[in-house]
């Protein structure tokens, strides 16, 4: 058991290791965009990050429907973070945190509405915020978006959400969504958690246009932070769309396409994009691993396989 532990941590390691050199030029651009920040800007963002894992650790700890150990959630999220570099679409962090939820005795059911829960928070209020921002004229199309390609663009997006709809209904998924919304009314004895957590999820995502928007200054690309909201937007989107651990490329191109769309210079705006990725998706991968060894060497994940196969 012990040498199936250590090659399981080896393998982890390894496999971290080689994602990080597979993207190292694009880590070590990011670098140098960095290095040549302020000191006060950069500590603003480190702090902006370590924010944003206080907030996701927050919001699992107020939707729980049971008591979570604070410090085994705070390894589990780490570890997720680094998972999450190896599979994509958030899987991996998905099985983790529901082996998570199943060892602090909830139900299978329970266990889903907690994540479905949490990961529609962030959707929604992400949205909202959105919606809110358009609605008050602050996030006025780029000059260079007609309105014949906003169309298009929106009838593209609407006949994808028809489609989606629709395979969503003609399969075993409306039978799985419909249990998950009879765990969801669980939520209406406790509406102050839910507001709590939906107001987490808002400022997480404040925290990463944030420090998008102190990537920009890094990179001398003069934006205002609602222009910066929008693109941020986009990147989340063509993420959520691509098949790749942590929605690499599609944010990458989101974000420097819609830098481009508001006036960004390509290279100030591709700069500034990798110095955002090196700081919330490659830095993490640091503490992410330590944590993940740690629970392996404890023993500690012992049936977290399974969950985030099942996942997959």
């Amino acid at each position: 058991m012990n040498k199936l532990k250590v090659f399981v941590s080896a393998l982890l390691t390894l496999a971290l290791v080689l994602v990080t050199i597979k993207n190292w030029d694009t880590i070590h651009v990011g670098l140098q965009v960095l290095a040549g920040a302020p000191i006060g800007l950069l500590l603003a963002a480190l702090l902006l990050l370590l924010l944003t894992f206080l907030l996701a650790f927050l919001s699992y700890k107020l939707l729980a429907l049971h008591k979570l150990s604070f410090r085994r959630l705070v390894l589990v999220e780490l570890a997720a973070a680094a998972v999450n570099r190896l599979l994509p679409a958030g899987l991996g962090g998905l099985g983790l945190n529901g082996w998570n939820l199943l060892r602090h005795k909830h139900s299978g059911a329970q266990a889903t509405a907690v994540i479905s829960t949490n990961n529609l928070l962030g959707i929604g209020m992400h949205i909202l915020a959105l919606c809110v921002m358009i609605g008050l004229g602050y996030g006025g199309l780029p000059r260079q978006v007609t309105l014949h390609s906003g169309v298009l663009a929106l009838s593209i997006f609407g006949s994808l959400l028809v489609a989606t709809a629709g395979l969503i209904f003609r399969t075993k998924i409306h039978r799985f969504l419909r249990n998950v919304w009879q765990s969801l009314l669980q939520y209406k004895k406790r509406p102050q958690q839910f507001g709590a957590a939906a107001a987490t999820q808002l400022a997480l995502t404040g925290c990463n246009v944030l420090i998008l928007q102190l990537s920009l200054v890094a990179a001398q690309v003069n934006m205002r932070l609602s222009a910066v909201f929008m693109v941020y937007s986009l990147g989340v989107l063509l993420g959520s769309l691509t098949p790749t651990p942590g929605g690499v490329a599609g944010v990458e191109a989101g974000l420097a396409g819609g830098l481009v769309a508001y006036g960004a210079p390509l290279e100030l705006a591709a700069a500034a994009v990798i110095a955002f990725r090196v700081v919330t998706f490659w830095l993490p991968i640091v503490p992410g691993g330590l944590a993940l060894l740690w629970l392996q060497k404890q023993g500690l994940l012992k049936g977290a396989r399974g969950h985030i196969m099942k996942a997959v």
